[in-house]
């Protein structure tokens, strides 16, 4: 406010030397007072000028400052999960089906041919035929189909082979994947030995019946 009125009385006290001076050169014309004139009228202008600019200045907003990015919140660390281990009984092996069904003793190619012709082509699928369709496919009694079907459950168990099922059968009178999970594997091995030295059940020289086999055919099936 103070400085609006130094402003104003300057601009007042400019002008009035501007009319003096102009009245003196009326009156008088004298070089003198003409060229006070001119440089009063001069100094006018630059003041004008001056506080035109100045008031620009006063004018113009002042720079808002650049908000500072916000910072990012840090991820709040992962809970660590504890996952327990928990033992489950080994499953018993299960059924492949992928035994082919002339494994079965007695069987071999010409009666394993008919099968398959028959659609009976692994163990699996003999061990549930009825003996009635494999003995009128084979054409041989139905007292020995029936005895291949026993067979064929019977080398559904992994460790049991082809003398193993027929001896099983010949000999122990086992017929079933469960009566053999069932059965004792001293009784089986005592029961085969007997067969085997009887002449009932014929094997290879070099194959041999041992109570570990037994064990092991039990506890597979």
């Amino acid at each position: 406010m103070e400085r609006s009125k130094t402003i104003m009385w300057i601009l007042i006290i400019l002008l009035i030397a501007i009319v003096i001076t102009g009245i003196l050169t009326v009156v008088l014309y004298t070089p003198f007072f003409l060229l006070l004139f001119a440089v009063f009228i001069i100094l006018v202008i630059i003041f004008l000028l001056l506080l035109c600019w100045w008031r620009t200045l006063e004018d113009k907003p002042a720079a808002k400052p650049k908000p500072k990015p916000a910072a990012k919140p840090k991820p709040k660390p992962k809970a660590k999960t504890t996952t327990r281990r928990t033992t489950r009984a080994k499953p018993k092996p299960k059924i492949t089906g992928t035994k082919p069904v002339d494994e079965v003793e007695g069987i071999g190619e010409v009666y394993g041919g008919k099968l398959r012709r028959a659609g009976i082509k692994y163990v699996e699928q003999l061990g549930k035929a009825s003996a009635t369709k494999v003995a009128s496919t084979c054409d041989v009694p139905k007292d020995t189909a029936q005895k291949w079907v026993y067979m064929a459950r019977l080398l559904e168990v992994p460790s049991v082979g082809e003398e193993d099922a027929e001896a099983l059968v010949l000999a122990c009178g086992i017929t079933t994947r469960k009566q053999l999970s069932e059965a004792d594997p001293a009784t089986l091995y005592r029961k085969i030995s007997r067969a085997v030295a009887a002449g009932k059940v014929i094997i290879p020289k070099e194959y041999k019946f041992t109570r570990a086999m037994a064990e092991t055919w039990v506890k597979d099936a």
